[in-house]
Formats: C-alpha cells, structure tokens, sequence
C-alpha cells in the first residue's frame, strides 16, 4: 500500500525502555560501587527484570544473574509465546486510520469517498470525541461537522470497492487527554464509576447504531500516568469499562460489534495497562510504534539527539514487553506512519543517529508543521541514508542541509512487514 494521505494522528512518546534503561544502568553501577545494601521489590510492572537493588529493565544489568527470580521476567530477550498468527499481515489486518481534519488540510484535501480502500480490511475514524457533561459520542471540536461520520461510513454503500471493509470510530486520541482540557479525565471518570461506564456503553451503542459503525477502538492516552491525569486505579479500572462495553455489544441485536484499544511502546505508559486483562474483552490491540522519537526528546532523559522515529530494533524491544506478559502475537497490530519526524541539527556535518539537534526543523509546504514532514514534502532523495538493522531511511533538506528528517519508504516498510510475519502478529495499522 501507498495510500500516503491515511495516516494515524502524530502522538507524542517518550523514550521506551531500552532508552530509559540507559540512565536506571549508569544509577545502578553507582550504586554497586557504593556497595549499597539489596533493595528487594516484590513486583515490576509489565514482568521487566527486577535486578537485586530493586531496579527495572530489559538489559543485562538488571536480567539474568542479577535479576530477583522470584520478581518480574528474568530473560533479557524473551521470545514471543505461543498465539502466532499463520496468515501474513497483509491478508490479515490492514488499518487505515482517517484523520477527521484531512478535508480542511492547506493541500492536499482529503474527504472520505477519496480513502483508497481496497487495500484496507479496516478504516478506522480518527478522531471522536466523548462529551465530558453528556457522555455522548460527538466530533472532536467545533470545526468538524457531525456529519463527517455520516460521510465516513457511507464509504460502505461503495462495496464494490471493498465488500469486506470494517470501519470503527476511534475515541480519545493524545489531544482528547491532554492536561487543562475538559476531556482529560472522562475516561478515567467513566472507567471508575460503574453508572457512568454502563451510560457511556449505551450512548456508545446508540451512536455504532446511528452512524453505521462496526466497531470502535479505543485510543486513552494515559491511564494511569500521572503526567496525562491518570491515577493507579486506572489500571484496573479500564479493564471493567472494557468489560462493559463488550458486554453492551453482545447483548445488541446484532452482537459482532469489534473492540480494540491503543498503547504506546514506551515502558513509561506501558506499565499502567493491564493489556492481558483488557485483551480478555478486546479483539486486538494497536500498538503505536511509530513517534518513538521527535523534538520532544530534548526534554527527556535521552536528550536533543536525532533519532528515526520507526526504529525496527526499538519496536522489536517494544513488542518484547508485550512477550513477558504472554500476550499471544496474534493479538497485536503494530503501527507504520507515512510520515516523517524531523529536526533541526545543531551540526550539519553531523548527521547519524546520535547527533545533536537545537529545535525544530524547517516547516514542511503541507504539514506547516516543524516536527513533521510529508511524503510530498520529502524532494531531496540525492543524499539518503539507510540503516538496515534499523529498517529507516533518512535526508537532510532545506536550503543549509541542516535539517533531518527519518522516514520509510517501500523496502523499510518491507523489512518492518517481513519481520510482523517472522512473528506471527494480527496485522499493521496506518
């Protein structure tokens, strides 16, 4: 596939495990040189290797013989468990998300009869929005006309098209959660109030039922995170609300109603989904291995330096996080974004991965965005690089060549397909 103008809504990350890790290792070898007694821990989120001083981590600094066996998952490289898919993804499951906003893009446009759908088995509306007084399903802000769903769905009276096509509306996204907004605490609110959880199912039902939708994904950028609103009880309560929900589905006339729900790579969010529990009411879940970096790194523990932000070995180390906790490959879909991350290098002279960067990139002519590049953007193919074990591409551009962007192309999007049918996964999501 090439349909380059559905993509999934930029989300911002932070660092995954292994980056983090960098930083829990060096705290560690302090502390051993200090001999500081044993900190035993009873427990380490996501099964992580719990080392002897109490520490988390995926390396061998905190697996292996260092590791509490009676805490967490002592492999440094688990393999994935049983659960592998036999059918390649991409005669599996292929999601197209479509942002809300394409229509009104300064170039570009995009409405919804125009999504290349033949090669989708599922388009998934981005984004929906919950009201925070009524619990009704609505548009995400006053710009997007409610009868975009109604447009959306009407892709369906075109079947000679696609007579298979699913198409879910997709509820919450990062901007739903972020901090200061009325929404942030709607999903926790509904999750830990029983009333309110079963009235969201209802309206939920009702809207799937007006507009013509087959299912609905769910997109909480955190629970759980104190930084995104979320409280510990999140954890646990998600998986009642998604309980509810699928509960509220069987019981409707027409009971194949799917459910799916979205994580991020990073160990940081990671922790606080119980995705096990949640996968015990859910179809799949979709995982966000794309943004793993961007101008946001500056001010996280890795730092302001480029990184390509669809780096195959750091979502092979994502996907491991999901392995220690037995959840079957089959279940997972992972993310590709038909987009770049870009920055502005500090040198120009230095431009690998590693390299310092000292704000935002120059503004792509579509996306008038810094930190984003466009496909049609992307014209300076005269000095591309290609890492191979990181399966990415990437340029410098602009006027000074100080300006960095990674990307995929056909042969990175190959490896990244090759290596989710290696695994066995449920399909690719756009």
């Amino acid at each position: 596939m090439h349909a380059v103008v559905v993509s999934s809504e930029a989300r911002k990350a932070l660092v995954d495990s292994d980056q983090i890790i960098v930083v829990m290792t060096a705290t560690l070898s302090a502390m051993q040189k200090l001999n500081v007694g044993s900190m035993q821990q009873k427990e380490c989120p996501l099964n992580v290797c719990c080392s002897s001083f109490g520490h988390r981590g995926t390396t061998a600094e905190f697996c292996g013989d260092n590791c509490q066996k009676d805490s967490g998952n002592c492999e440094e490289h688990p393999n994935p468990p049983k659960g592998a898919s036999p059918i390649p993804v991409l005669k599996n499951k292929v999601i197209g998300y479509y942002q809300s906003w394409a229509e009104r893009r300064s170039c570009h446009t995009f409405p919804p009869d125009s999504i290349p759908v033949e090669g989708l088995t599922h388009l998934n509306y981005a984004f929906a929005y919950i009201d925070p007084d009524s619990l009704e399903v609505t548009v995400m802000d006053d710009q997007t006309p409610e009868c975009s769903f109604s447009r959306t769905t009407d892709i369906k009276n075109t079947r000679s098209r696609n007579s298979e096509l699913q198409i879910f509306a997709s509820l919450g996204g990062w901007t739903f959660s972020d901090n200061d907004t009325a929404t942030q605490p709607v999903f926790s609110d509904i999750a830990a109030d029983a009333g309110k959880g079963l009235k969201f199912a209802n309206n939920l039902l009702s809207f799937m039922v007006h507009y013509g939708f087959d299912g609905v994904d769910l997109d909480w950028e955190y629970p759980g995170a104190g930084d995104r609103g979320g409280n510990k009880d999140d954890v646990k309560n998600y998986v009642l609300l998604m309980k509810t929900i699928r509960e509220k589905f069987d019981s409707s006339a027409r009971v194949n109603y799917e459910l799916s729900f979205t994580i991020p790579t990073s160990y940081w969010y990671l922790r606080w989904f119980d995705v096990p529990g949640l996968l015990k009411y859910a179809d799949w879940v979709n995982m966000m291995s794309y943004d793993l970096h961007g101008v946001w790194d500056q001010n996280n523990p890795i730092g302001n330096k480029v990184h390509p932000h669809t780096n195959l070995t750091e979502i092979k180390s994502a996907s491991g996080l999901l392995w220690r906790n037995d959840v079957a490959p089959s279940k997972v879909v992972i993310g590709i974004g038909f987009y770049g991350r870009s920055f502005h290098l500090k040198d120009k002279n230095c431009t690998t991965p590693g390299c310092d960067f000292h704000g935002d990139a120059q503004k792509g002519d579509c996306t008038k965005s810094s930190g984003t590049l466009a496909t049609s953007s992307r014209r300076n193919t005269k000095n591309v690089t290609y890492d191979h074990d990181a399966a990415v591409k990437w340029i410098t551009y602009g006027d000074g060549l100080d300006n960095w962007v990674s990307y995929d192309d056909a042969k990175t999007l190959k490896q990244k397909v090759d290596y989710a049918d290696e695994v066995g996964l449920g399909g690719l999501m756009i």
